[in-house]
C-alpha cells in the first residue's frame, strides 16, 4: 500500500494508472491525500516501472508545493479517462479514512462532490446530508464521532456500531 491512499501494485495497465492518478489528483484537491502522500505514491511507482510517465516524475518533484499546484501535475495522466474513475477514488478514500480519520471531513464533501456531479450509486445518496454533519456547516443530528461512523458505513468500512440518529439512514 502507498502511502497516497491509493495501492501501487506491481504491473498495471495505462488505464489503470490514469485511474488512480485521478484518484490522487482528486484527493490532494479536496484535502484528504496530503502532497507527501502523493509524492510517496509516485515514487513507488517511479521505483516500479522501467520507463515512468513523466507526469509522475513531475509529482515526485512538487514535494513543496501546494495540494493544488501537485494536483495540476498529475493532468497529463487524467485528461484522457473517457469518465470518473469512482471505484477508484472511493478505494482511495476507504484506505485514507482508515488510516487517519481526521480526514473524513474532506472525504465527505469529496463525496458530496461526487453526489453532485450525479457518480455515485443510488445507495450512497447519503452523501448529500453527511457532508453537513462536519465542521462549520455541522446540524446537530450527529456527533462528530457519529458522522464517522456515517461515513465508514456509507463507504462500506466495518464499524463497531452503527451511527447513532442518522436521520438519512434506512
Amino acid at each position: 500500500m502507498a502511502s497516497g491512499g491509493v495501492t501501487a501494485p506491481q504491473t498495471r495497465s495505462d488505464m489503470e494508472l490514469r485511474k488512480q492518478a485521478e484518484a490522487v489528483r482528486r484527493g490532494l484537491l479536496r484535502g484528504y491525500i496530503l502532497v507527501p502522500e502523493a509524492v510517496a505514491w509516485a515514487d513507488e511507482l517511479i521505483m516500479a516501472a522501467p520507463s515512468p510517465h513523466p507526469a509522475l516524475l513531475e509529482l515526485s518533484l512538487a514535494g513543496k508545493r501546494r495540494p493544488e499546484h501537485a494536483a495540476r501535475e498529475l493532468e497529463a495522466l487524467t485528461c484522457k479517462l473517457p469518465s470518473i474513475p469512482v471505484e477508484a477514488i472511493l478505494d482511495s478514500m476507504r484506505s485514507v479514512l482508515q488510516r487517519d480519520s481526521s480526514r473524513a471531513e474532506s472525504i465527505a464533501w469529496a463525496l458530496y462532490d461526487l453526489a453532485i456531479d450525479g457518480c455515485l450509486p443510488r445507495e450512497m445518496g447519503e452523501a448529500f446530508g453527511l457532508a453537513y454533519e462536519f465542521g462549520e456547516y455541522r446540524t446537530t443530528y450527529l456527533s462528530t464521532e457519529d458522522a464517522i461512523l456515517a461515513l465508514r458505513q456509507l463507504l462500506g468500512l466495518p464499524t463497531d456500531r452503527p451511527p447513532a440518529r442518522f436521520p438519512f439512514s434506512r
